[in-house]
C-alpha cells in the first residue's frame, strides 16, 4: 500500500510539475522565431535593395551572415562570445545588411559583375533565445 501511495505521489509531482511550465519554459525547447515579411528574395544582376519587416517579436538580434561563394571577412558570426549586440549595420564586400529600428532589416546588394549567382545569408534569433532562430535567404543574379 505504502509502495502505491508512493507511485501515485511521484506521479501526481510530475504531472503538476510539467502541466505548471509551457513548452517555451523548458530550457532549450520551444521558443519563438522572429517573422519577416519577407524571407527569401532574389535581386538582379544590377543590385538594389529591399526593407523586411519582423513582425512576431518585441526584442531580436542578428545573430550571423554569411555569404557564397565565401569571401575573407564575410562571414561574420557575433553570437559565440556575444560581441554584438544585433543591432549593427554589417557590410561585405557586396552587400550591407542594416538593422532599421526595432522591427526591419534592409538588405542593399551592389551591381554582381562576376557572372556567378551569389547567396547572402541572415540569421536572426529571439534575444532570449539564441538557439531559436529565423534564417533568411537572399540571392543576386550573376
Amino acid at each position: 500500500m505504502k509502495k502505491l501511495l508512493f507511485l501515485h505521489s511521484v506521479l501526481l509531482f510530475f504531472v503538476l510539475t510539467l502541466s505548471a511550465c509551457g513548452d517555451d519554459d523548458l530550457i532549450g525547447i520551444g521558443g519563438t522565431p522572429p517573422e519577416f515579411t519577407i524571407e527569401k528574395h532574389q535581386f538582379a544582376a544590377a543590385g538594389g535593395n529591399i526593407v523586411t519587416k519582423q513582425t512576431k517579436l518585441e526584442k531580436w538580434i542578428i545573430t550571423s551572415i554569411y555569404t557564397s561563394p565565401s569571401e575573407q571577412g564575410d562571414i561574420v558570426i557575433k553570437n559565440g562570445n556575444i560581441t554584438s549586440n544585433g543591432y549593427e549595420d554589417y557590410v561585405g564586400s557586396w552587400y550591407r545588411v542594416k538593422r532599421v529600428g526595432n522591427d526591419s532589416i534592409e538588405i542593399t546588394v551592389d551591381s554582381n559583375t562576376t557572372g556567378k549567382e551569389r547567396t547572402l545569408i541572415v540569421m536572426t534569433s529571439p534575444y532570449d533565445n539564441l538557439d531559436t532562430n529565423k534564417t533568411l535567404f537572399f540571392t543576386q543574379e550573376g
